[in-house]
């Protein structure tokens, strides 16, 4: 469902005309569509392309298609890059063997 809020946000960024039944045909679609091109990494240029004929499908422009799907690959990267500067900062957590001490519960 936040997928497909996703799609909301972005399809009311580009003001096109579009419906929540889109939404859930965008993202359903695009569930089958990588299914079918998993062998290839990181789907690089084939969800950029899927999304494009999608869109065309559903009758929003092509382009529109290209744009968010490039959109969502920089909010992946984003989120990546925050989790990498953040690791660092991540503790250990106990394992079974040791004893939780009254800190680590806080």
């Amino acid at each position: 469902m936040l997928l497909v809020l996703e799609w909301l946000i972005l399809l009311r960024a580009t003001e096109e005309p579009f419906s929540i039944l889109k939404a859930f045909l965008i993202e359903g679609a695009s569930k089958f569509i990588s299914l079918a091109f998993f062998f290839i990494p990181g789907q690089v240029g084939a969800a950029e392309g899927t999304y494009a004929l999608i869109f065309k499908t559903v009758g929003l422009p092509a382009s529109s298609g290209f744009a968010l799907a490039v959109a969502r690959r920089f909010r992946s990267a984003l989120v990546a890059g925050a989790g990498l500067i953040l690791t660092p900062l991540w503790r250990d957590t106990p394992t079974g063997d040791e004893p939780i001490r009254r800190e680590d519960r806080l």
